[in-house]
């Protein structure tokens, strides 16, 4: 199967589209008025595994993975819609929001709406926005800048950090905008896939 980033070309060439800054491409859709849009979706068995994961865990990890892409832009987050897609049988969905809340409330995040659909499997779809005067860019990107990361570098299939999640790295940057783990033993981690 391709990678992720030819799927995502392949689709929308296929459709009208803008170009980055303003289209696919980069974290986060830009709009006009600096305004910064992205989407992810989490999906049981692909992102996250049950029980290895609490409800509060994936609420949490799905919140986190969109504050991200916000933060990787220099945004400030607004507002947010959520999808979930539940099995059936599932109701304990205000396990999902208990760890979705401490983010939302930290980063002053005003959920607008969303969708709630039967599912063969727990899939949490968000999109978040948010205002940046001047969004960072990708293509911005130059050669001795220094790179952030808030979390642990593992290969897609890894639920655990190395080292027991310790952070081997002894150069961090001094001021990083970063969302941090929610724990460094969680099993949340960082990675996406």
């Amino acid at each position: 199967m391709p990678g992720e980033f030819k799927l995502i070309d392949t689709f929308v060439r296929a459709l009208p589209h803008a170009r980055a800054p303003r289209g696919p491409g980069d974290d986060c859709a830009v709009l006009p008025g600096g305004l910064c849009v992205t989407t992810d979706a989490l999906v049981d068995s692909v992102h996250f595994t049950r029980p290895a994961f609490s409800l509060e865990d994936i609420g949490h990890k799905a919140l986190a993975t969109n504050l991200s892409d916000l933060a990787a832009m220099g945004a400030k987050p607004a507002w947010w819609l959520c999808a979930l897609g539940l099995p059936t049988g599932f109701t304990d969905v205000a396990a999902l929001a208990r760890g979705m809340r401490p983010l939302a409330r930290r980063y002053g995040l005003t959920l607008i709406g969303g969708n709630v659909t039967r599912s063969p499997v727990l899939s949490l779809t968000l999109t978040l926005a948010g205002v940046a005067k001047r969004p960072l860019l990708r293509s911005g990107a130059r050669a001795g800048d220094l790179v952030y990361v808030g979390g642990w570098l593992v290969t897609p299939r890894r639920t655990s950090p190395p080292s027991g999640g310790r952070c081997r790295s002894s150069k961090r940057a001094s001021s990083p905008r970063s969302l941090p783990a929610r724990a460094s033993t969680s099993p949340t981690g960082c990675c996406r896939t």
